[in-house]
């Protein structure tokens, strides 16, 4: 398995990366890729995040172990699981788990912006103040 990076201004592939540099027996099963700031983010169902570089070298793995969709702001990978959300630093080991008010509902999406955290449940969005601390 291959990490390529296309260019479709130019129409030419400017990056193939072997993925074997994890494990040649490594059975990975991506559901996102994101680059940011200079690094690929890919989540995979079993592993959690992978995090390379804009090279394709493989820097480290965040955990996401419901594999839920991920988002990024700033300098923090997000994303639900319950009634949580889950905040990782993607630049160091710092991470936090944030309870979300229990209104009886299930979120489904969450999305970042600011200091504003909007929750959407069904047909429903809630906003809240995020202050990082």
């Amino acid at each position: 398995m291959n990490l390529t990076k296309f260019d479709i201004t130019f129409n030419e592939v400017t990056l193939n990366q072997s993925l074997n540099q994890l494990s040649d027996t490594l059975d990975l099963n991506p559901y996102q890729l994101i680059e940011y700031q200079n690094r690929v983010y890919l989540g995979d169902r079993k592993i959690g995040v992978l995090v390379f570089d804009n090279l394709g070298n493989y820097l480290r793995t965040l955990a996401n172990p419901e594999s839920s969709q991920f988002h990024l702001w700033e300098e923090q990978l997000y994303y639900l699981t319950g009634h949580y959300l889950h905040i990782h630093s993607i630049y160091n080991d710092q991470e936090q788990s944030i309870k979300l008010p229990d209104r009886g509902l299930s979120y489904q999406h969450v999305l970042m912006l600011s200091n504003t955290t909007m929750l959407i449940s069904g047909n429903q969005m809630f906003f809240y103040r995020y202050h990082p601390g």
